[in-house]
């Protein structure tokens, strides 16, 4: 229920992924002042692997979440699908002054910077050391398809951002993370899982894993209030083997960032598991066994003028909530 009519400057996020669409609407750019959270689950094969398969069926959806949202006419903001999402450490020209870079990129990025897509978007941070930035790039067709698909609904598209730093804006916030420390975040959802590593609140990698025999063996079933939720159809040595693979890469990725990253000089220190995974404990206690660093899962959080608790399977919205610099 929307407690209260809508000021200039609210948020509307939204976060749509291959089995649900979540939304968030806050007053401001601040997690005290949200108002609602809802979702809606997808049936099977309407978005795979982040692509529309069944464009009419998501936007007769999408638009019943508009109307029952109050989302019409209104500014939303979005976030790339992760696996479009390439991120890389670009280093800059020393005659390239801070004012310069992104005019820079843009006349480099396809020609001495090299991305594995044509005509892509893209955004960067710069890197906590030297003089470089890391880039942030995804193919401009995906990122404008859903765009369009929101401008359809009768929304308003006014900034997208990539689930993995919303992700991190959210623990930041909560200080289940800090700037001082060489993280490392896995978003296990129920086809993918999303290794981001950050330090000094910049993401220094970014890298998406698709989790084979995945959607065919989730159900969603309605509980007895009525809430939906994913209940695994598959044998118990499916799930385990998911979680093998995802840490086996996980472990690949540690080491390639300490080694290739950076040079021997650092390594990770800590890894926060969140997502919607049904199991996340089970991929907590999986990569625990790998490593002999902290692995914790994230943790629900409250604010006091919120009734409500914000679940860890909404921390990406929250996170958008609090994005910076979105046009109103």
């Amino acid at each position: 229920m929307e407690l209260f009519g809508r000021k200039k400057g609210s948020r509307n996020t939204l976060i749509i992924k291959d089995h649900v669409i979540r939304f968030i609407q806050a007053d401001e750019a601040s997690l005290e002042s949200i108002q609602r959270m809802e979702e809606r689950y997808l049936p099977k094969d309407v978005i795979r692997e982040g692509r529309i398969e069944d464009y009419e069926t998501l936007e007769q959806i999408l638009a019943e979440c508009v109307e029952q949202w109050n989302l019409r006419n209104q500014p939303v903001q979005y976030c790339i699908p992760d696996v479009f999402v390439v991120a890389r450490k670009v280093l800059l020209p020393d005659d390239i002054e801070k004012k310069e870079v992104a005019a820079y990129l843009y006349m480099e990025i396809g020609d001495s910077i090299p991305v594995p897509f044509e005509d892509p978007v893209f955004d960067f941070v710069y890197a906590p050391e030297g003089h470089a930035v890391i880039l942030l790039t995804a193919p401009r067709y995906h990122v404008e398809a859903y765009a369009s698909l929101l401008q359809r609904v009768r929304c308003k598209p006014n900034a997208a951002d990539i689930s993995a730093l919303c992700f991190y804006r959210t623990l930041a916030l909560s200080e289940a993370v800090s700037a001082k420390e060489h993280t490392l975040l896995l978003q296990v959802d129920l086809q993918a899982a999303m290794v981001s590593i950050y330090q000094k609140d910049k993401p220094l990698f970014v890298s998406h894993i698709s989790l084979e025999s995945g959607e065919e063996l989730w159900e969603i079933k309605v509980g007895r209030m009525e809430e939906y939720h994913p209940v695994w159809m598959g044998a118990d040595a499916n799930l385990q083997q998911q979680m093998d693979t995802a840490a086996d890469e996980t472990e690949r990725i540690m080491s390639f960032y300490r080694y290739s990253l950076q040079q021997g000089a650092h390594e990770i220190q800590k890894i926060i598991v969140g997502g919607d995974h049904p199991f996340l404990t089970m991929w907590v206690d999986t990569l625990a066994e790998r490593v002999d660093i902290p692995v914790k899962q994230a943790e629900a959080i409250r604010f006091s003028t919120f009734e409500e608790e914000i679940p860890v399977r909404f921390f990406e919205n929250a996170g958008l909530v609090l994005k910076e610099n979105i046009r109103n």
